[in-house]
């Protein structure tokens, strides 16, 4: 069988409401129009520091107008970076209750965040001949992780080999698509989940509540069921109940 699971604890983050309106304000990124003109044309920061190489302010002490440069649409979809391949393979037994004994859990990834950067790292800046490195491809350590984000069990497991195979082959330009590889990992781990309840004959549900002790975890899982329209006759019969 083969598949993948991981739910990361992180305490609430509280957020306080808005007070007041929005305040907006003027310019670039906190540049002003007249500060961000004297560091393209005059190549100077607004401390009074030189910006070369960042700026090519020497072409732009020619100009005496604005100019818009802009990609079509068609060549946005075609340089823009693409969320990391990744591959997973899971493996587990059962005892003769139908309990997981042990699982056997490997992801392989490229790196997935390549910004922020310097302008190596964007594709305005690898176009700049012999100037602009892109930024060495990163595994990322745990415990927040890159392409492994997620792939420790919170299940109640006692034997668990976990293997990360770092694979930076940069075969495309790849950036961060929201949570790594946390939802590849979790998507499968949890579809394993289903396919070790199938075979220990069980409900999927209450399978992954034997596999639990924290009866936090164990209420959201009992919430999730009741919210999803569960039909447990459906159940039964797919497990030959």
């Amino acid at each position: 069988m083969a598949a993948l699971l991981v739910l990361a604890r992180r305490p609430a983050l509280a957020i306080a409401p808005q007070q007041g309106p929005a305040v907006h304000s003027a310019g670039i990124g906190g540049w002003s129009l007249i500060a961000f003109t004297r560091a393209m044309r005059d190549g100077v920061s607004r401390d009074g520091h030189h910006l070369y190489p960042a700026f090519p302010y020497d072409h732009m002490t020619r100009m005496n107008a604005a100019v818009r440069v802009q990609w079509t649409h068609l060549q946005e979809h075609q340089w823009e970076p693409y969320g990391s391949a990744m591959a997973m393979s899971v493996g587990a037994g059962l005892d003769a209750s139908g309990r997981i004994v042990t699982w056997d859990d490997a992801v392989w990834f490229d790196t997935h965040p390549t910004r922020p950067g310097g302008a190596g790292a964007t594709l305005a800046g690898q176009h700049v001949e012999g100037t602009m490195t892109p930024p060495a491809p990163q595994a990322g350590p745990q415990p927040a992780g890159f392409g492994d984000r997620n792939i420790v069990l919170l299940y109640d497991i006692g034997h668990q080999r976990l293997l990360y195979h770092f694979v930076p082959h940069q075969a495309l330009r790849v950036s961060a698509l929201r949570g790594l590889g946390a939802y590849a990992n979790v998507f499968a781990i949890e579809s394993f989940m289903d396919e070790l309840a199938l075979a220990a004959g069980e409900d999927p549900v209450e399978f992954r509540l034997r596999h639990r002790s924290d009866a936090r975890a164990m209420d959201a899982v009992r919430l999730a069921a009741s919210r999803f329209r569960r039909q447990p006759d459906r159940v039964k019969a797919a497990i030959g109940a």
